[in-house]
């Protein structure tokens, strides 16, 4: 499971009872983690993903010909040496959108969960890291979908949301 922390600040939103402000906050959250799920998960499964995040090396990443060392066992039963992937069937059943994705709110904590199947056998900490670029993006989305979520609900006012790593 990966969880994804957020901390919100509402200004002008007195008249909202507690439970549709957790509402529309878990709906929001929701989005986002969907967004990030579809948008920002298969990064996790590239080179180029590792490099932006600063995965640390493997066991033998530098040199996977090494006889004995993970990479090496990798490139020999399935010929690759890909971040986050041993046999593939996380990363197939994460990119399939076979993932679940759930969202809590109450009035002091709100967070995103995205629920992976039980064969991740790695540094599942790796999957949370979110890029600043990442980040930026993501607070904005949350940011215009909750105005979205309070102007259903017949609301307005100031909504800040930023990412808490």
């Amino acid at each position: 499971m990966t969880r994804i922390a957020v901390h919100v600040e509402l200004k002008g939103y007195e008249a909202l009872k507690q439970r549709e402000l957790n509402d529309a906050l878990r709906a929001a959250l929701e989005n986002m983690g969907v967004r990030w799920k579809r948008r920002y998960l298969p990064k996790h499964f590239t080179k180029a993903g590792a490099r932006e995040y600063n995965y640390k090396p493997r066991q033998g990443e530098l040199n996977p010909l090494r006889k004995g060392t993970y990479s090496n066992r990798k490139l020999r039963l399935f010929s690759h040496v890909l971040p986050n992937v041993y046999t593939g069937e996380l990363r197939r059943l994460s990119l399939q959108g076979a993932t679940k994705t759930t969202a809590k709110a109450t009035s002091t904590r709100a967070h995103v969960r995205v629920h992976l199947p039980r064969k991740a056998n790695f540094r599942l900490h790796e999957l949370s890291i979110v890029s600043p670029a990442e980040q930026a993006e993501l607070e904005k989305f949350l940011v215009a979908d909750l105005e979205r979520q309070f102007a259903k609900r017949g609301q307005s006012g100031t909504v800040t949301a930023s990412l808490v790593n």
